[in-house]
C-alpha cells in the first residue's frame, strides 16, 4: 500500500501468469474496509505478459524495468517486499 497525496494505491503480488478474478479478493477486502473513495487504484503485480483491467477496477500488471516503481525486500525490513513510488 502506498499513500500518494492522500489517496491509497493498493498492490498485491501473485506468482500466476494468468491470474483470475478470484485473485483480487484481498484487495477487494482492503478497498471495502478502507472506503473505495480513498483508493486511487488496485494492482495485482504478477507474471502476466500483458496487463489488463477487471470490471471491479483492479488491474493485473507486469512490473518491468521501465516502470517507475521500486520493489525492495529491504524496504519493509526483509519480511516481504515494499513497492515505492518515484
Amino acid at each position: 500500500m502506498a499513500d500518494i497525496g492522500g489517496k491509497l494505491e493498493l498492490f498485491e503480488a501473485k506468482w500466476a501468469e494468468v491470474p483470475a478474478s478470484g485473485d483480487t479478493v484481498n484487495l477487494d477486502f482492503v478497498r471495502n474496509a478502507v472506503s473505495k473513495r480513498r483508493i486511487a487504484r488496485g494492482v495485482i503485480v504478477c507474471r502476466t505478459p500483458n496487463g489488463f483491467p477487471l470490471a471491479n477496477g483492479i488491474r493485473f500488471s507486469l512490473v518491468t524495468l521501465a516502470d517507475t516503481f521500486t520493489i525492495s525486500a529491504v524496504g519493509d525490513g526483509g519480511d516481504g517486499f515494499a513497492i515505492t513510488a518515484p
